[in-house]
C-alpha cells in the first residue's frame, strides 16, 4: 500500500493480516514489497487496466530470499494481479516458491457467489 493510501485510511489491512499471521505460526514477517508510486484502486478499475495500473508501481527491497518459501498474504484478490506481481518480484528476489493467502475473494462479475451444492457422497454397494 502507498503512503499516501496509508494516511488516507490510518491502517494496511492486508499488514495487520500478515503480522497476526505470522506472530499465530512463530514466523518471521519480512516486508520486502513497497508501492513506489500512488495507483487508482484497483478494485476501480476493468480488469483489462489493472495490469496497467500496477507497471512499475511495486519494488522489492533488496533482499536475498533464495531457498526460502514465502507465504504473501493480502486482504481481498479480485483478480489476482496486485497477488501476481507481488510474487513474480517475490520469485525475482529468489524465492523458489510463492504461496498466496488471502481473507476474502471480490465478486467482480457480480455471480453473488453462487451456491454449489456438492454431489452427494457414494453409498457402500450392497453385499
Amino acid at each position: 500500500m502507498h503512503r499516501l493510501r496509508r494516511i488516507h485510511r490510518g491502517f494496511n489491512q492486508a499488514e495487520l493480516l500478515a503480522r497476526a499471521v505470522a506472530r499465530h505460526r512463530r514466523w518471521p514477517l519480512l516486508q520486502p514489497l513497497r508501492r513506489t508510486r500512488h495507483t487508482r484502486p484497483q478494485s476501480a478499475l476493468p480488469p483489462s487496466d489493472r495490469l496497467t495500473n500496477l507497471q512499475n508501481a511495486t519494488a522489492c527491497q533488496p533482499v536475498d530470499l533464495t531457498g526460502h518459501a514465502v507465504y504473501l498474504i493480502d486482504d481481498v484478490k479480485t483478480t489476482g494481479t496486485t497477488l501476481n506481481t507481488a510474487a513474480r518480484l517475490l520469485r525475482d528476489a529468489g524465492s523458489p516458491l510463492v504461496h498466496a493467502a488471502v481473507l476474502a475473494i471480490a465478486d467482480p462479475t457480480g455471480q453473488r457467489f453462487q451456491t454449489i451444492t456438492p454431489p452427494a457422497p457414494p453409498t457402500a454397494p450392497n453385499p
